[in-house]
């Protein structure tokens, strides 16, 4: 049985060194794109829900892009703060910056993703552009960056969406870690004419795209997936590029502890459940790999058997593992996090593992 085990285990070292070097290596050794500039008409759309604060700091940062042609359409979800004076006062200034004030109604009170169907169909631009008001642009280039890669067949754009880093914090690290985990998978499996996820932190798609599918009419009734489940649905091979650009990234604040990481990892989980069979498998896979790798290596050492070439393959296995995640964390602006990959690989795994049982025997919820 041991020996089943060990072979076991030999297998699952070699799927991964091969899914790391088949699916994570296109994306991690290759290239930041070069931004040819376009000067296509963009309009950024960003919803608002009482956020006053982060709104505050993120439209400085909108109004000052280096881009010759957008406007900013900013979507009042009705809020109760003074988000909305906020919007006036700056649309007032700048006349490129158009409110939509959205009133709550009975069919849908309070709705995102109504709100956002509004927005789209106010904006003048046919190229659109998404961040929350929680995250901010890393540089004044974002919009240059990310409209860059739009082409007459690539109308949509998936973009990095940063976790703004915390000196001295475990807990962001593990925020960034599983960040930049999510971004390899997307990125790599959209390189390979397979996208099955977007982030609303950071996505461009064209206005065509969105009423091709009549919007979210999907999955209107559900809470969140205006990101996800829309690009999980009208995303392919051919409409679907990304954009890796450090200056088209964005970054976004999280609370910084334990709980809030266990329920991002939770919300990840959940989203995933919905999306069709083999979009799951795309990260399900690698992450039995990785929950399998732990246990049967735990197993062989708790009996001691052949630990001595049990200990050299994971030791193999980790080299070339962390060759790859130091060279991804690097390209992704998270280079001090792959100094603590394996305790942070580790601790990944575990929580995953516990989270996806848990919600095996936990009520299904919306």
């Amino acid at each position: 049985m041991l020996t089943i085990l060990f072979y076991f285990f030999i297998g699952i070292v070699l799927i991964q060194i091969i899914y790391y070097i088949s699916v994570f290596g296109p994306i991690t050794f290759r290239q930041a794109q070069k931004c040819t500039p376009k000067r296509i008409p963009i309009s950024v759309l960003i919803c608002v829900k009482n956020q006053f604060e982060p709104l505050k700091k993120l439209l400085p940062l909108l109004i000052n892009q280096s881009y010759p042609d957008f406007e900013i359409v900013l979507i009042n979800n009705a809020s109760t703060d003074d988000s909305l004076e906020l919007m006036k006062d700056c649309a007032s200034q700048f006349p490129f910056v158009k409110i939509v004030d959205v009133v709550n109604n009975e069919a849908f009170w309070g709705n995102k993703k109504y709100a956002l169907t509004l927005g789209i169909k106010a904006a003048k631009n046919e190229y659109l552009l998404f961040i929350e008001p929680d995250s901010y642009p890393d540089s004044p280039q974002w919009i240059m960056n990310l409209s860059a890669q739009f082409t007459l067949h690539k109308t949509i754009v998936i973009g990095h969406a940063r976790i703004e880093p915390k000196a001295k914090s475990w807990t962001n690290k593990l925020f960034r870690f599983q960040n930049t985990l999510q971004t390899l998978h997307v990125f790599s499996w959209t390189l390979m004419g397979k996208p099955f996820l977007g982030n609303g932190r950071n996505l461009a798609y064209k206005k065509d795209e969105f009423f091709s599918v009549n919007g979210y009419i999907e999955h209107m009734s559900l809470p969140y997936g205006e990101d996800s489940l829309f690009i999980n649905q009208v995303a392919h091979g051919k409409n679907t590029t990304i954009c890796d650009a450090p200056m088209g990234f964005t970054t976004t604040a999280v609370k910084n502890n334990f709980k809030s990481w266990t329920s991002a990892v939770s919300f990840q989980n959940k989203t995933l459940a919905l999306l069709g069979f083999g979009d799951q498998l795309k990260i399900r896979f690698f992450n039995f790999t990785q929950i399998t790798l732990l246990i049967s290596a735990a197993l062989l050492f708790s009996f001691q058997f052949e630990w001595m070439i049990v200990l050299a393959i994971l030791l193999f296995r980790y080299l070339i593992v962390w060759i790859y995640m130091s060279k991804a964390c690097k390209k992704f602006n998270e280079k001090d996090i792959s100094y603590w990959f394996p305790a942070l690989e580790f601790i990944h795994t575990f929580t995953q593992c516990v989270i996806y049982i848990s919600h095996l025997f936990s009520p299904k919820k919306i």
